[in-house]
């Protein structure tokens, strides 16, 4: 019998002043040094495959998007210290200079990622669609616990923000510890 499809899964996180640490535009004047989007222990519990939680994290395909702007490259989730981070270069394109704390980011995947699935990573920014950035506040907002939230497949939000953070095909292997690199278009995990 064939194993049944892994079942998908969104986490929104409103982002915080210490997020913006990973977008070059955002860099200067903020206090803290951080350039990552933390992930609270319960979601990427939820995230990660037993074997990469256990490891500490691994390297993922992550697809970033931000109004035209789309990032295809390999980012590490991997907990630091007590913290759980997706972080790796620094964002340098300049359309993500409009994002603000408060703003929201969407990460979609799959349960349970074993690397094989990539990271969909939506950003909504108050700066360039208001009307977005109140809708996901007012669906999101009751359920948001130290800044996260996570819905599965099966919760009735689940279409909806779908709908706003689009899944990426194409699938990556990552294994614990896996240092990535890119050549060209393909992506790589050593």
């Amino acid at each position: 019998m064939p194993n049944p499809p892994p079942r998908e899964v969104i986490a929104v996180r409103s982002l915080t002043v210490s997020d913006l640490g990973l977008f070059v535009a955002q860099r200067q004047g903020l206090p803290s040094r951080q350039r990552a989007i933390n992930v609270n222990a319960r979601i990427a519990r939820v995230l990660l495959s037993r074997r990469l939680f256990e490891a500490g994290g691994g390297d993922f395909r992550c697809v970033s998007r931000f109004g035209e702007a789309v990032l295809d490259e390999i980012r590490p989730l991997r907990i630091s210290g007590k913290n759980w981070r997706l972080s790796g270069a620094r964002i340098t394109d300049p359309a993500f200079a409009l994002l603000d704390s408060k703003d929201f980011v969407l990460i979609r995947t799959v349960e349970e990622n074993d690397g094989g699935h990539p990271l969909d990573v939506t950003f909504f920014s108050r700066s360039n669609d208001l009307v977005m950035q109140a809708g996901l506040a007012s669906v999101v907002e009751r359920s948001l616990g130290q800044s996260m939230a996570l819905f599965r497949e099966k919760d009735g939000l689940f279409p909806f923000l779908a709908q706003h953070c689009p899944a990426t095909a194409a699938p990556l292997v990552a294994r614990p510890g896996a240092a990535a690199f890119r050549t060209g278009s393909d992506h790589h995990v050593r």
